[in-house]
């Protein structure tokens, strides 16, 4: 079992969802209490944006195991995914009980707290995220636009900044520096990186 469980995970990795889940499936119906499979086969159906399937699976698990941080993981995923975005924070907060070491947690919990308007805590989120990775281009950026929505100038700068240099292709981050460019009369700056960044698009597009 533990080979097979093996096998769909590799299957998981290479984006092979179909195959991965028909594995999942087989083991399921001869185990159908065991965790590890229940998890993968709600990741998969997560994977495959198939929402509710995905959500009894973590469920059953959360029944058997309150506290399984893959579970409660699983499941807030499963509901942002739904866009339930209240109900997905309290299962991240489940998981933040028990795990403070994952930056993709803060991430995702940080998105579903700005999703309901809760800036200060998500500003929290992201910034926790960046004690544990410093280069994380998503963090950056969201802290940008909640920054400038706060008219936090020099924050949203600073974030829109590092946002680019973590990733150079990240349009919104340049939006952000434009904007304020912009707003702080210095309209040829922003120009000139609308007109760089247009340019790059044009080229990917191509």
């Amino acid at each position: 079992m533990y080979e097979d469980k093996q096998k769909i995970q590799n299957l998981m990795a290479k984006g092979q969802f179909q195959w991965a889940l028909l594995l999942a499936q087989k083991l399921h119906e001869s185990n159908p209490d065991d965790q590890d499979v229940l998890i993968l086969l709600g990741l998969i159906y997560g994977a495959m944006k198939n929402y509710g399937a995905a959500e009894p699976c973590f469920r059953k698990v959360i029944s058997i195991s309150p506290d399984n941080p893959r579970a409660n993981m699983g499941l807030a995923d499963t509901l942002a995914g739904m866009r339930r975005f209240a109900d997905a924070i309290g299962y991240y907060r489940r998981v933040l009980l028990v795990k403070q070491d994952l930056p993709g947690l803060y991430i995702n919990y940080g998105n579903c707290l700005q999703r309901e308007r809760k800036t200060g805590e998500a500003i929290e989120a992201f910034l926790n995220a960046l004690k544990l990775d410093l280069w994380l281009a998503l963090a950056h950026r969201n802290l940008a636009l909640l920054y400038e929505g706060m008219q936090r100038v020099d924050d949203a700068r600073k974030h829109a900044e590092l946002a680019v240099q973590c990733n150079e292709d990240g349009v919104e981050s340049h939006i952000v520096i434009s904007t304020l460019d912009i707003r702080g009369n210095r309209p040829d700056l922003a120009k000139e990186r609308l007109e760089r960044l247009l340019q790059k698009t044009s080229k990917s597009l191509r």
